[in-house]
């Protein structure tokens, strides 16, 4: 069906990843890449030798707090649609959400067989538009 390409071997292909990132770098311009540094650090040297601006995102409960909450209002006020593909909604409907004593929340997976890692990724590009400062040329006047 074309939704998903699947690489050789029972490990994350990193070269696979970048080669994708440079190709989509020639189309887009790309002002971030949200990454998580648990075991990509000889990635993010490759990615950054390369030209591609990492941004370090960790994957914790006080970083995906906002954009969590954020992707939940956007999608149930209808300003944001979950795409047709059929991963990235089994994605999200595989989604459960871990809270602390606080109330912050973040994607979780109740079964680990039920992956979410559609859903994490677009939380996380979230995230990472949300913490970019975005400049208007609105005359304000106090």
């Amino acid at each position: 069906m074309g939704l998903l390409n699947i690489t050789e071997g029972n490990v994350t292909d990193y070269d696979y990843i970048t080669n994708d990132l440079m190709k989509y770098s020639t189309i887009v311009n790309i002002q971030k890449v949200g990454y998580d540094k648990y075991n990509s650090t000889q990635w993010a040297i490759t990615a950054t030798d390369l030209g591609l601006p990492l941004e370090e995102y960790p994957q914790t409960l006080g970083n995906f707090n906002k954009p969590t909450r954020e992707m939940e209002r956007l999608l149930l006020s209808g300003k944001a649609i979950v795409d047709n593909n059929e991963i990235t909604r089994w994605c999200f409907k595989n989604v459960t959400l871990k809270s602390d004593y606080n109330g912050n929340v973040k994607p979780n997976k109740s079964i680990n067989a039920k992956k979410i890692d559609g859903a994490i990724s677009m939380i996380q590009a979230l995230g990472m538009y949300l913490d970019t400062p975005h400049y208007t040329n609105e005359i304000i006047t106090i």
